[in-house]
């Protein structure tokens, strides 16, 4: 049965400094560990994870979010997370609903679950 703690949100970001702050809240008030893969952003994305108590891998260029999500993937498979959740950073994940995806896995014993 996966936990809370077993689970890392990816949220790979590119110039969120206006949303970022408020989904990270979000999130943690969940108990959800945060990891943000900083794009290439040039405004503040990155230094608002950080003060939010979040994880930040930055990358120098701009990779895209195929390149960010890998990233994000296998920092949690080097840090012993068994789970990882991608979240969006411009607040279109509605972060309540993180639960309900690690509900459906324990409840299914899925190896992989995709909301909509």
């Amino acid at each position: 049965m996966l936990q809370v703690s077993d689970v890392l949100v990816v949220i790979p970001a590119f110039n969120e400094s206006k949303s970022i702050g408020q989904v990270l809240d979000q999130i943690s008030s969940h108990g959800f560990q945060t990891l943000v893969v900083n794009d290439g952003s040039i405004d503040a994305t990155a230094d608002i994870a950080r003060q939010r108590g979040s994880r930040v891998v930055s990358l120098p260029l701009n990779s895209g979010v195929g390149g960010a999500l890998r990233c994000g993937f296998r920092y949690a498979a080097e840090n012993g997370f068994t789970a990882v959740i991608q979240c969006d950073a411009d607040g279109q994940h509605l972060p309540n609903h993180l639960v309900d995806l690690l509900n459906a896995m324990n409840q299914t014993d899925a190896h992989m679950v995709i909301g909509s």
